[in-house]
């Protein structure tokens, strides 16, 4: 068995002798992710796929930033809560800003309540 890394793609490659092989390789990737805080939202899976010989290949895609479509979904989100605060989305990043602490934590825990799908941090830029 084998697991590669493609910082270029994005991606890790998972190469096994069969299913089992890779579930288990699966289990102690997401241990080993969950033992250094990373959300196990950041991995989308894709199908299993025969490999040459008799082994099996599974590729799993690498989640990084906030897609157009999330972002527009965040967005209406946080203005639909009314709340006096503007968002703006900057590239990969949406940035929250607004006059009461009290509005923007509330923002944070709306979110981490509300299931989108992806993992999300939060970074507070207090000046």
């Amino acid at each position: 068995s084998s697991i590669t890394l493609s910082k270029v793609d994005k991606h890790i490659t998972i190469e096994g002798d069969n299913d089992y092989h890779i579930t288990a390789i699966i289990d102690m990737l997401q241990n080993r992710s969950i033992s250094r805080k990373v959300s196990l939202k950041t991995y989308k899976y894709n199908n299993i796929e025969k490999a040459s010989g008799m082994k099996v290949r599974q590729k799993i895609d690498l989640q990084s930033g906030i897609t157009k479509e999330n972002s527009k979904h965040i967005n209406t989100f946080i203005k639909d809560l009314k709340l006096k605060v503007n968002s703006q989305i900057q590239g990969e990043q949406i940035r929250v800003s607004g006059k009461k602490i009290d509005d923007l934590q509330n923002i944070i825990s709306e979110l981490k309540n509300k299931n989108i799908g992806i993992p999300l941090q939060f970074v507070n830029m207090k000046k």
